[in-house]
Formats: structure tokens, sequence, C-alpha cells
């Protein structure tokens, strides 16, 4: 896809960019955090994957039938392993699982843009910062890679439910998730009414 029609993709979906009072400095701020955002929906994709891959190894190790405490274990350590990963070594371990060897390429690419998104985007693009057009252009190529992001993401989840169908366990009931959901935005709420709210990097000092 060529810059003029990545450009005009991406006006018809955030028309907002057309508006004559619109800052595209902080645009290209805010779709730069939204690139991120599709990283960590991936990367949390992965951690689930490579949760299972790790309980499933884990029940392995034992030899004898599992029984619902094993798997709980088993899941539980399974994720402190798994979520303990970098982005690449969740790539590996998920790419060594015969249902996701399709997505080698996708997940590479990804990898990739993530890599030069954190250490160089900002540096080496400035010179597009001068103008308007400049800012477009940068706009348009965050949106492309979002739009790729997004449909590698999908491409994780038919899979994972293969996986999930094969020792026995289902997705959660919606009304499972929004219940569990709303009690993790009352407790947050309730820290920052209290004062006592922290960030990861603050609790983990």
């Amino acid at each position: 896809m060529s810059s003029e029609s990545e450009i005009r993709q991406m006006l018809i979906d955030f028309p907002e960019l057309q508006h004559p009072d619109v800052n595209l400095n902080k645009e290209v701020y805010a779709h730069f955090g939204l690139l991120f955002f599709g990283f960590s929906l991936v990367e949390h994709s992965m951690i689930n994957v490579c949760t299972l891959d790790n309980a499933i190894a884990e029940c392995r190790k034992l030899g004898r039938k599992i029984i619902q405490k094993d798997w709980e274990a088993a899941h539980d350590k399974g994720y402190e392993v798994a979520k303990s990963k970098t982005f690449g070594n969740l790539i590996k371990q998920v790419l060594s699982i015969q249902d996701f060897h399709h997505l080698e390429n996708g997940l590479q690419e990804i990898k990739h843009v993530r890599d030069y998104a954190t250490h160089h985007f900002f540096r080496d693009e400035i010179g597009y910062w001068g103008t308007e057009e400049g800012l477009l252009f940068l706009l348009s190529k965050l949106y492309t890679a979002r739009k790729r992001i997004d449909a590698v993401e999908e491409l994780l989840k038919p899979p994972t439910e293969l996986m999930m169908k094969r020792i026995g366990m289902q997705s959660p009931e919606p009304d499972i998730l929004v219940k569990e959901t709303t009690a993790i935005y009352a407790e947050a709420h309730s820290l920052v009414a209290s004062g006592a709210a922290k960030v990861g990097w603050e609790r983990s000092k």
C-alpha cells in the first residue's frame, strides 16, 4: 500500500485528523501509544499461550492422572514463568508449538516493528516532524502497523482455542469476565480514592 493510500484510509477511520485545529504533533504521540497498546495485546495473547504450554508440560512431569488442584498449581506456575519472558522469548516459545508455526512471519514482523519503535522511532524519524505532510506520513505508518498488529492478534485466537479444546478448557463466559473486570475497576477506584494507588514500577521497588 502506498503512503498516499495509507493516509486516505487513515483519514476515513480518523476524520478528526482533518480538523483545522488538530495538533498533529500530539496525535503522533497518541497514535504511538495506540501502537504499544496493540503490542501489549499480542504480548498478553502470547502469555496465555505460553501459560497453557507450561502448565501442560508441568502436568506431564507428574506422571499420573491430573486432578483439578494439580492443574491449578501448574497453571499458576506456568503463568509466572510466561509473564517473566521477554517479547522475543515469548515468540520463540509460541512458535515452538506446531499450531502456531504459520504465524512466524507475522510475529517476527511485529517484533521488528516493536524493537524499532522502542529504540529508534523518535530519534530516527525526527525529520518528518517539521511539516504537516511529514506528520501525516508518520501517522499513516503508525496506523498501518497497528492494523497489521490487530490482524496477527486475531490470528493467535483460533490456535489458542484449539489448545484449550484439546485439554478440555473453555473460554470464560462473558458474565464472568464482566464480574471480574468490575471487581478490578472497583479495587483500583478504591486505591485512587484512598491515595494509596501505585503503578507497577512503584510497587516493585
